[in-house]
């Protein structure tokens, strides 16, 4: 957990209504794990308030349920050209054609070019 989750790293609580704005950002202070490694106690910058849950008998009522992110990401990639908004760097994976390629928990900045899907 302390090689992704460390001190100073952004969490993302995501609302558990269907109010958007119930969501919440908080900062980790401190990271402590248990000595084999398997548990870590994240305490955070404040507290995560409690969202009012609407409690329904109904089976087939909606429920919410929230999530957590990482917002800070360990790698970025990032594009070095500044003074032209139009076009940033780009990542080209080649053709591997019998290995599955995946990209996780990275962060891209000043990427992409205008008018190019």
């Amino acid at each position: 957990v302390s090689g992704c989750w460390g001190v100073g790293s952004e969490v993302l609580f995501t609302s558990q209504t269907l109010t958007y704005e119930d969501d919440e950002v908080r900062t980790i202070v401190d990271v402590a794990t248990t000595s084999d490694g398997m548990f870590a106690t994240i305490k955070l910058d404040s507290a995560v308030y409690p969202t009012s849950v609407v409690v329904d008998d109904d089976p087939n009522a909606a429920a919410f349920a929230g999530e957590v992110a990482l917002l800070t990401r360990n790698v970025i990639v990032e594009g070095d050209d500044a003074n032209s908004p139009d076009h940033g760097g780009y990542l080209m994976v080649y053709r591997t054609p019998n290995v599955k390629q995946t990209i996780e928990g990275i962060e891209f900045k000043k990427m992409g070019q205008l008018g190019i899907f």
